[in-house]
């Protein structure tokens, strides 16, 4: 729309000088339509001066308007930094928790140790168990021949 209105300005300003110029009189030209000429032209500057102004204008609430927008964008830089900040912190926090549960890692590891040593004890006296529960069946196994012998001793005073 405003390119139309430029355009427009542009071809009446130009169809005027044309107008002047080429003339079909064959008379010279009197100071008066100099002057003329030049008040017509003074005109039509004076549009193309306003229409200039009007377009400062809108330039000039255009840079308002980014103006407003890079305090937003400030705003937001500054939101975004206060997060950054934040985030620094539980990160942090988080380093923290892992260095705690590193130790308590090291303390399961330890008590892991100290459970195999315990399992092997345990291993052990169940062998050794082994051992006594096999001298018991040795035992009762001889236990059960003296039996038979005080049976058969039993049997021949029966006799």
């Amino acid at each position: 729309m405003e390119k139309e209105e430029n355009e427009r300005a542009h071809n009446e300003i130009e169809q005027q000088v044309t107008a002047d110029l080429v003339s079909d009189w064959k008379e010279p030209s009197t100071r008066g339509d100099i002057r003329n000429f030049a008040v017509r032209m003074d005109l039509q500057f004076g549009k193309l001066e306003r229409r200039f102004d009007k377009i400062d204008g809108r330039f000039d609430k255009v840079d308002a308007k980014f103006e407003s927008i890079d305090a937003r964008f400030d705003k937001v830089d500054a939101k975004v930094e206060s997060i950054d900040a934040r985030f620094d912190k539980v990160d942090a926090k988080f380093e923290s928790i892992d260095a705690r549960f590193d130790k308590v890692d090291a303390k399961f590891e330890s008590i892991d140790a100290r459970f195999d040593k315990v399992d092997a004890k345990v291993e052990s006296i169940d062998a050794r168990f082994d051992k006594v529960d096999a001298k018991f069946e040795s035992i009762d196994a001889r236990f059960d021949k003296v039996d038979a012998k005080f049976e058969s001793i039993d049997a021949r005073f029966d006799k």
